[in-house]
C-alpha cells in the first residue's frame, strides 16, 4: 500500500494491518468444520466457528502482534440452542391465526436492540491484543435510538434519511467501543454517507439504463451494477467511518477502492460458482487480505508504551468484566 502524507499531528507513523493467512491452511480448517458440522447436526458449528475466528484473528497482525480469539465453543453452542428455541416459537406464533400472530415482530423489533448490544459485547470481549481486550459500553436506549427509530425515519422518508440512520448506527458501535480502559472516539459527519450512497445509486441507475437499452443483456448488467453499487458503498463507508474514528492519540485510516473491491467480489462470486463452493475459503482469505492491507492506525508518539499502560490499568477490572459477560452469554 503507497505511503499517504503525514497528518498534522508530531511524529505520527502509519502502521498497516497485515493479514498473513493462508488459502490452502484456511481450506483445511473449512473441510473439517463443514464435514463435522454435518455429521453432527450443527452441533459442531459452534467449534467451527472458533476455530475460525481464531485462524484470522492470528493472522491479523498490528505492529508485529497478533489479535486473539478468547470465546469458547461451549458458550456459542448454548446460546445457539436458545437461538433455535426462540425462533421456533417465533414461526409457532406468527403463524397462528390469532392476535397473538403480531406479538413475534413487535417482540422482535424491541429485542433487536438488546441483542446488537449483546452481540457486540461478546465479540468484543473475547478479542485481545498484546493482554489488552477490547469491551463494547452501549446500553438499550441509545442502541433502540440508532437501531430502529432512526432506521424507521429512514424508511418512513422513503429512503431520504438512510444514509443519516446508518451514520447514527456507525457512530453508535464506535463511541461505544473500548480498549482497555479508551473510549474509542468517532468524528463521523452527518452527511458522510449521502454522497457515497448517491454515487452508489447512480451506478445502479446506469446499469438499469443499460439493461432498458439492451434487454437480452439485463441477467448479466443488473447485477453487475448491483454488484458495482455495493461495492463502492461498502469501500467508501468503511474508508470514512475509519478515518474519523481514533483511539486515544491514534487515528485510523482506511483506503479501499471500489474498482479493485468489485473486481475482487465478481472474481470470488464466479470462483466459487465455478468450483461448486470449494473456492469459498479460497475467496475469503483473499477479501480479507485485500481489506486488512488497506487499513491500518496512524499512531501517535509510542505505541508500546500506551499499550503497556492499558495492560497494566485493565488488568483489575478482568475478573468483573469476565464474570459480567459469562452471565450474560449464559442467557
Amino acid at each position: 500500500m503507497a505511503e499517504a502524507a503525514l497528518p498534522t499531528e508530531d511524529r505520527a507513523i502509519f502502521q498497516p494491518l497485515e493479514f498473513q493467512g493462508e488459502a490452502a491452511a484456511y481450506f483445511r480448517i473449512w473441510v473439517v468444520n463443514v464435514c463435522l458440522s454435518v455429521l453432527t447436526l450443527g452441533i459442531y458449528s459452534a467449534w467451527a466457528k472458533v476455530r475460525t475466528h481464531r485462524y484470522f484473528y492470528g493472522q491479523t497482525r498490528l505492529a508485529g502482534s497478533s489479535f486473539e480469539y478468547l470465546a469458547e465453543p461451549m458458550a456459542i453452542l448454548k446460546g445457539r440452542i436458545i437461538a433455535v428455541a426462540v425462533l421456533v416459537a417465533y414461526s409457532v406464533l406468527s403463524q397462528s391465526a390469532t392476535a397473538w400472530s403480531v406479538l413475534p415482530p413487535l417482540l422482535f423489533v424491541f429485542a433487536l436492540p438488546w441483542l446488537i448490544n449483546r452481540s457486540f459485547a461478546f465479540r468484543l470481549a473475547n478479542t485481545r491484543f498484546r493482554n489488552v481486550r477490547f469491551s463494547f459500553t452501549g446500553t438499550y436506549g441509545p442502541a433502540f435510538k440508532a437501531h430502529v427509530l432512526w432506521f424507521a425515519a429512514g424508511f418512513a422518508t422513503l429512503g431520504a434519511l438512510l444514509p443519516l440512520a446508518l451514520q447514527r448506527q456507525q457512530r453508535f458501535f464506535v463511541e461505544h467501543a473500548r480498549f482497555g480502559l479508551t473510549e474509542f472516539a468517532c468524528e463521523l459527519e452527518s452527511a458522510a454517507f449521502y454522497r457515497p450512497a448517491l454515487q452508489a445509486s447512480a451506478l445502479f441507475a446506469l446499469g438499469g439504463l443499460g439493461a432498458f437499452i439492451l434487454p437480452a443483456l439485463a441477467p448479466l448488467l443488473l447485477p453487475l451494477a448491483g454488484l458495482l453499487a455495493y461495492a463502492h458503498f461498502s469501500a467508501q463507508s468503511f474508508n470514512r467511518v475509519l478515518g474519523a474514528s481514533r483511539l486515544g492519540p491514534h487515528r485510523f485510516e482506511a483506503r479501499l477502492e471500489t474498482g479493485a473491491l468489485a473486481g475482487i467480489l465478481v472474481t470470488n462470486a464466479l470462483a466459487v460458482a465455478l468450483s461448486l463452493g470449494l473456492a469459498l475459503p479460497w475467496a475469503r482469505i483473499r477479501l480479507a487480505r485485500y481489506r486488512l492491507s488497506h487499513t491500518g492506525l496512524w499512531v501517535q508518539g509510542d505505541l508500546d508504551g500506551f499499550l503497556a499502560a492499558e495492560a497494566a490499568q485493565s488488568s483489575a477490572l478482568g475478573e468483573e468484566l469476565g464474570e459480567a459477560f459469562d452471565l450474560e452469554l449464559g442467557l
